[in-house]
């Protein structure tokens, strides 16, 4: 590892790309669920509720199973979504300890199968902030491909917000015990 130095300028510019990079994953997930209630033909609150508790790779896989049902016409987003994972290496940068040093960013993931393993990442700030932007077009791509609007998004992120105020007279008051 390299000695930890504060250079603001560089170090600000990590903090910015790893924020970013936060973002256009949500994105990415949110796509992801968009496209299976879309090809599964179901309602925004269904699939929330079947998509809640899923992590990425099953979503991912779920979509692209559907996408596949349909032959080739998915053959471009399927190959959207393989390559937003592979050139994301999302498991490094969340799952482990981040370390950042004078001029790059580090992402350092241990595992535990029968034995201890350790992987690194290291990425300079302009190598991180251009995966980062990489991964960005990718997943506009993506939405593009699959023709799923800013405002489906949107409407999409809100299911479910009704369920947590309910108005006076909206008919959904909690039932009283006798």
């Amino acid at each position: 590892m390299e000695e930890a130095s504060y250079n603001s300028a560089v170090h600000d510019r990590m903090f910015l790309s790893y924020g970013l990079f936060l973002v256009v994953w949500s994105t990415f997930e949110a796509v992801l669920e968009v496209a299976t209630m879309k090809i599964a033909n179901m309602d925004p609150v269904h699939a929330v509720i079947v998509s809640s508790g899923l992590g990425f790779e099953r979503k991912a896989s779920i979509a692209r199973s559907l996408m596949a049902l349909d032959g080739d016409r998915y053959a471009t987003a399927i190959s959207l979504i393989n390559q937003i994972t592979q050139t994301a290496e999302r498991n490094a940068m969340v799952h482990g300890q981040i370390r950042i040093g004078s001029e790059s960013i580090a992402f350092v993931k241990r595992t535990t199968d029968q034995k201890l393993q350790t992987t690194v990442k290291r990425l300079s700030a302009d190598e991180f902030a251009i995966r980062v932007a990489t991964v960005n077009v990718l997943v506009a791509n993506l939405q593009a491909n699959l023709e799923i609007t800013d405002e489906e998004l949107e409407a999409y992120s809100k299911t479910g917000l009704n369920f947590l105020k309910k108005p006076s007279g909206s008919g959904m008051q909690p039932k009283r015990k006798p």
